[in-house]
């Protein structure tokens, strides 16, 4: 049972460190998840983002707004919707 905590510890600790993946900031696991996901689902809102990555809409909120610091992804309003932005890859 020891070496099951130990494996399961040292697996929590490889997904809590961040990484640069060659670009010049570090980015966690959560936010390479959340890149995926804006890739994959484009034009979704944060509530799309949210149940298609499984993740809470405070934590997509809260990705997007750290990946739109870090330039990864831009933000954007629809003209149907004015009220929801959409984050989206830069072209």
């Amino acid at each position: 049972m020891e070496k099951f905590y130990q494996m399961a510890n040292l697996l929590l600790q490889e997904i809590q460190t961040p990484w640069s993946y060659g670009v010049d900031f570090l980015l966690s696991h959560s936010e390479i998840h959340l890149l995926e996901a804006v890739k994959s689902q484009e034009g979704a809102n944060v509530s799309e983002l949210a149940a298609y990555s499984e993740m809470t809409s405070g934590a997509v909120s809260q990705g997007t707004k750290k990946l739109l610091d870090k330039e990864l992804i831009e933000s954007y309003k629809k003209r149907v919707t004015a009220r929801k932005f959409f984050p989206g890859l830069p072209p």
